[in-house]
């Protein structure tokens, strides 16, 4: 009996289900969100998160994933109203596919690999519409460029295709028949009930759609979200260069609040972001995670301007930087040319740890038109560690023979 509840444990504290997309900005929670999905969230009085709002016809989205951008509250009405579909708040900030065609359709594609064991869908009701016709279908992407596919899922309670006098939230567990392990996206899809007015094929409403999973350690580097080294609590300096910040405030970057920011200025060489730790050295450092503030004029790392993008670690402070290998930039070298224009979107970079280091960067060249040859703009910048596998399986191993020795 103790050997098995050994095994469950140990179990639990690796694949125990967790909300994998809500994002509040005011708590600052949810890392694996930020790095999986878009941020659900209103910052500096602007509504980021939707990938497609440019053009909804060619299904850009990647991110959150809609079928047609529709209507709702917020900046720009339903061009970016999207975003809330993960930021917490179920019973206010719908969204809707108002004025789309049959299937209408709304989920997530991920940036990594995620296991979705359940969805909790808050269904919106409007007076004359927002509900589908059945319960809705579930489909998942096994690859980022591959083919939605039909899986068997149930739906608690029963799903309701009545209206309502006035709006209201309706909330549905839909789960898949079997966890839905490592996918790369899922949605929810089916025929719309018929409107009774505007849209005559009807549309579907959201408040929120939560997906419930976890990640696999392994596919995410083994990194520790919890814990963020960069941040000038933790002894980090920010650094951005090579020429001045725009507005002298580089510590906006990892000072914790998401409402801040900085970029770089007054360069035409290539740009760099990081932090150093002047008293300290530190182990373990295994990702790097940057949330950019995009215009269109720049704001981001490009790959077009002949310099590899590359994460940088230094053991003298800065005075000399050396590239690490083999870095999984977790799909944002594919993503950001197709984000629009005015943007807010977090990647996580992931590489081997290389021991004691003092510095850390992402060298590269900026992107846009903006000041000489662009710019890059963050709100923060984070540096995680990550759990070396032999340690966990040596404190797995010294756990079982002090159970065995119980005995």
């Amino acid at each position: 009996m103790k050997k098995i509840i050994l095994a469950v444990a140990f179990c639990a504290t690796t694949l125990f289900a967790t909300d994998l997309t809500t994002y509040n900005s005011s708590t600052d929670t949810g890392r694996i969100p930020r790095y999986l999905t878009t941020i659900g969230a209103e910052i500096e009085a602007w509504s980021f998160g939707t990938t497609i709002y440019n053009d909804w016809s060619a299904n850009k989205g990647f991110v959150d994933f809609t079928s047609y951008t529709g209507n709702g509250p917020g900046p720009d009405s339903g061009n970016r109203c999207w975003l809330q579909i993960n930021d917490g708040v179920t019973n206010a900030n719908q969204c809707c596919t108002f004025n789309g065609d049959n299937p209408d359709y709304f989920g997530y594609i991920f940036k990594r690999p995620a296991t979705v064991t359940n969805i909790v869908f808050w269904n919106w009701i409007y007076v004359d519409g927002g509900t589908f016709s059945n319960a809705p279908n579930v489909q998942i992407l096994n690859t980022r460029t591959g083919a939605w596919q039909d899986i068997s899922s149930s739906c608690s309670p029963t799903y309701d295709t009545s209206l309502v006098p006035s709006s209201v939230s309706r909330k549905y567990v839909i789960t898949p028949s079997i966890a839905q392990q490592n996918i790369c996206g899922i949605r929810l899809i089916g025929g719309a009930q018929p409107a009774s007015s505007g849209d005559p094929e009807g549309f579907v409403g959201v408040s929120e759609l939560q997906l419930n999973g976890y990640i696999e350690s392994a596919l995410w580097k083994n990194v520790i979200l919890t814990n963020n080294l960069a941040l000038a609590a933790n002894g980090a300096t920010a650094i951005m260069g090579p020429g001045a910040t725009q507005t002298g405030n580089p510590g906006n970057i990892n000072d914790g609040i998401l409402n801040t920011r900085e970029q770089t200025w007054n360069s035409n060489l290539d740009d760099y972001v990081g932090v150093i730790w002047s008293n300290k050295t530190i182990n373990g450092i295994s990702a790097v995670g940057l949330t950019f503030r995009t215009w269109g004029e720049g704001g981001w790392f490009t790959t077009n301007g002949g310099t590899d993008l590359e994460v940088q670690y230094s053991t003298d402070k800065g005075a000399n930087w050396t590239d690490y290998s083999s870095v999984d930039f977790g799909g944002y070298l594919a993503d950001y040319s197709l984000y629009p224009l005015d943007q807010c979107f977090g990647y996580l970079f992931t590489f081997g740890n290389v021991g004691e280091i003092n510095a850390i960067r992402v060298y590269g060249d900026p992107g846009g038109t903006a000041d000489q040859n662009g710019f890059v703009s963050l709100y923060e910048f984070e540096t995680f560690q990550a759990i070396p596998e032999p340690f966990s399986l040596i404190v797995l191993t010294g756990v079982a023979l002090l159970v065995l020795r119980r005995k």
